[in-house]
């Protein structure tokens, strides 16, 4: 079992812990980052969320406006999620471990 540090502002927030794997979180997080997430349904705009989309689990910001909500990349490169009726919130994002 590994054991990891976790800030104390945290503590007992965090639920679950998720690894980042590849660029869709740059600048802010990169490959290899320990993400902290207490588990949620909702968040409010702009609010960092873990979601699963077809399958995967799959970390975006959450952004509302004029009624539309989307998913956002941190990383400009990669492609917008439109929300849709399928999609779960699985957390927010609290921040790196």
């Amino acid at each position: 079992m590994d054991y990891i540090d976790v800030h104390e502002k945290f503590i007992g927030r965090a639920s679950f812990a998720l690894r980042v794997t590849g660029s869709s979180l740059e600048p802010i997080y990169s490959d290899g980052d320990l993400l902290l997430v207490e588990r949620t349904e909702y968040l409010s705009h702009n609010d960092l969320g873990v979601f699963s989309i077809d399958g995967e689990c799959r970390v975006r910001r959450y952004y509302k406006k004029d009624g539309r909500r989307q998913l956002l990349p941190l990383n400009a490169d990669i492609p917008t999620i439109p929300m849709r009726s399928d999609i779960k919130c699985l957390g927010r994002v609290l921040g790196r471990a």
